[in-house]
């Protein structure tokens, strides 16, 4: 396993058996939610404007697939006619060392990033998106079975997109 740190966290992962693991999700995919606000999501996701660069090159360093979260569910509109969105997704390996505690501004920053005392945000080229992670295990897709996974929590600031107007919870 190779590992990371990011914050407070320090992450043993196996990208290769990540990746092997979305190669088997892939396959077996079902189709999402088709709500407005999932809709919404999956469009600006289709049009690779869901994820930040930098918070792509993250999920592929750890072997993640950004097109199979495990769950993705709005959060509430933004001041920017956009949508705070959430979900999680999950890769091979062991959270080593994780909590809330204060870290080091100037560790953090020198990744380019911004620890605010719960999770992570590039504050630069991307302010509207965040991650975190977890050793729960939630909505743990049947490709990490028997796997030691953990769980890369998001936060995601995205634009409308569709042409039906915006409303949280309301089913399309």
């Amino acid at each position: 396993m190779d590992s990371i740190t990011l914050g407070p966290w320090t992450i043993h992962y196996d990208a290769d058996a990540t990746r092997d693991a979305y190669a088997a999700i892939v396959a077996s995919h079902d189709k999402p939610c088709s709500c407005a606000a999932c809709r919404n999501f999956w469009l600006v996701q289709a049009r690779g404007r869901a994820f930040p660069p930098e918070f792509l090159a993250l999920l592929h360093r750890l072997g993640v697939s950004f097109a199979y979260p495990a769950e993705v569910y709005e959060q509430a509109p933004n001041d920017a006619a956009g949508w705070w969105y959430a979900g999680w997704f999950h890769f091979v390996g062991m959270l080593i060392i994780g909590d809330s505690a204060p870290v080091s501004a100037s560790i953090v920053e020198s990744q380019g990033l911004r620890y605010d005392g719960a999770f992570l945000v590039w504050p630069r080229s991307a302010p509207g998106c965040g991650c975190w992670f977890l050793p729960s295990h939630a909505l743990v897709q049947d490709a990490f079975v028997g796997q030691p996974t953990v769980q890369l929590e998001f936060m995601v600031d995205v634009p409308w997109l569709l042409d039906v107007p915006a409303s949280p919870l309301t089913e399309g």
